[in-house]
């Protein structure tokens, strides 16, 4: 990914909605292009969450292991959307397996120096933080109607 399009790609990010071109810019230099396979673990629970991955190409699932019920999807991303916000909350630790779904093209973000930047004074920490937040609710809130919906498909059963 050229630098124009990494850009691009933060520009666009709701996650930064509010960053000037600087600001911008000092992200993107904490970014770079990656390329996960077809099934290929992208984070793992339990593990360090030390960085963030925007989806530029392709879908990811997220999960977690049930006993007895294996891997169990509780969300799929895509274009645009953030896999991975652990690296902002403590204990710094994934708390999802996210899997590429197809071959996913991405852009990951040092996620210990956007934390550094939240636990300061930096101008920027504010717009990571609004942007945490807002991705946190909006997960929330998709949450809340996967569950309205499990209920009532039982309830019709």
């Amino acid at each position: 990914m050229n630098d124009p399009t990494v850009r691009a790609e933060l520009t666009r990010l709701p996650l930064l909605a509010g960053a000037d071109a600087i600001q911008i810019d000092r992200v993107a230099g904490w970014s770079r292009a990656r390329r996960f396979a077809a099934g290929e673990l992208m984070l793992q629970r339990g593990e360090p969450a030390d960085e963030l991955h925007v989806v530029v190409d392709g879908r990811v699932s997220l999960s977690i292991h049930a006993p007895g019920r294996g891997d169990l999807v509780l969300e799929t991303l895509g274009r645009h959307d953030v896999v991975g916000v652990s690296w902002a909350v403590p204990p710094y630790r994934w708390g999802l397996d996210a899997r590429a779904v197809h071959e996913v093209s991405a852009l990951t973000i040092d996620g210990v120096r956007l934390r550094a930047v939240t636990e300061g004074d930096d101008p920027l920490g504010p717009v990571v933080l609004r942007g945490v937040v807002g991705l946190l609710g909006d997960r929330l809130h998709a949450a809340r109607h996967r569950l309205v919906d499990l209920y009532d498909s039982e309830r019709r059963s």
